[in-house]
Order: C-alpha cells, then sequence, then structure tokens
C-alpha cells in the first residue's frame, strides 16, 4: 500500500519517526504483512526503541517464520542488550534458513566470543571470511579470537589482513 512505499521512502532517507508513522498506519490497513512488522521493527531500532523493535520482530517472525533478515536483526538486537543466549538462537535460525549469509556467521562469532566459546567464535569468522573474503571486519573478528588464544602469530596475520583490506589509518 501506499503507506508502506512512503514509510520505505523515509527508512531511505533516515527520517525514521516519519517511516514509524507510516509503518504504524500499513499495519492498521493490514495487520498481516510481516515485511511492513519487519521494516517497522528497523525504524524503532534506528530510534533506540529496542523493546518496540523486538516486538515488532517477534510479529514478523510469526508472521513469516522463514524471514531470514527477521531472525538476524532480533539476533543483533539481544547481541546489542547482551543477551546473548538469545541472540545465539536467533542467529542458529537465521544460518539454517541462510547459511551463506556471512553477517550472520559474523554475528554469531561475535555472540560466541562474548560467551568465551572460542572455538565455536573462531569457526564462524571462518565461515564468515570465506564467504566474504574482502570484509576487513571479519578478519579482524578472526583476528580477536586468536589473540584471546594466545595464537598471537595468526592474529597478527588476520589483523594485517585486515588493515590491507581497508585505508591506511585502520
Amino acid at each position: 500500500n501506499g503507506w508502506n512505499n512512503t514509510g520505505i521512502i523515509h527508512l531511505n532517507l533516515q527520517q525514521y519517526a516519519e517511516a514509524l508513522q507510516c509503518y504504524q498506519t500499513s499495519i492498521q490497513i493490514r495487520a498481516d504483512d510481516a515485511a511492513t512488522w519487519y521494516k517497522q521493527a528497523i525504524a524503532h531500532q534506528a530510534l533506540g526503541q529496542l523493546d518496540d523493535a523486538i516486538l515488532g520482530l517477534d510479529r514478523s517472525i510469526e508472521l513469516d517464520p522463514r524471514h531470514t533478515l527477521g531472525w538476524y536483526r532480533r539476533g543483533n538486537i539481544h547481541l546489542l542488550r547482551r543477551e546473548y543466549e538469545a541472540a545465539l538462537a536467533d542467529y542458529e535460525v537465521a544460518l539454517k534458513l541462510d547459511p551463506d549469509r556471512a553477517s550472520a556467521w559474523n554475528s554469531r562469532g561475535n555472540c560466541l566470543l562474548e560467551l568465551n566459546r572460542l572455538d565455536n567464535a573462531l569457526f564462524s569468522f571462518e565461515q564468515a571470511t570465506g564467504l566474504d573474503p574482502e570484509n576487513p571486519e571479519f578478519w579482524f573478528n578472526k583476528g580477536r579470537v586468536h589473540s584471546s588464544l594466545q595464537e598471537w602469530e595468526k592474529a597478527e596475520n588476520c589483523y594485517q589482513h585486515a588493515r590491507g583490506l581497508t585505508q591506511p589509518d585502520w
């Protein structure tokens, strides 16, 4: 509907309050559209309204349990809130639905690193760098695990690789 499309424009312009109003109106018209609930959650998250973002993602996932980005974004919010087990559970579902999503492997690795599950974190970062070898963040995170494991040479190699993919001052 037109409200949904206008919300998309406001999201792209980073006008999150306006986008939120559009999505709320769109949901009043059609409450069973998972994509609109998802986009509303994006606006809530951008406005720092994490509880509302989680509620929107819950509804989006309820309406479309195969929506990978819904699971992934909800995992990211749980990670921000240091709710590591909840984040990990969401990343597991996202990766089951789309095992080639490098960003989900990276986020899963960050979650596992916080839980001090270093071998599993390393595996996740290896998956991320294998799927997207040009992403310096993934290499940096892989280096963090090697540092935690006191594998100094491997850590330095990862950090050097990350620096080689970025600006000189990184």
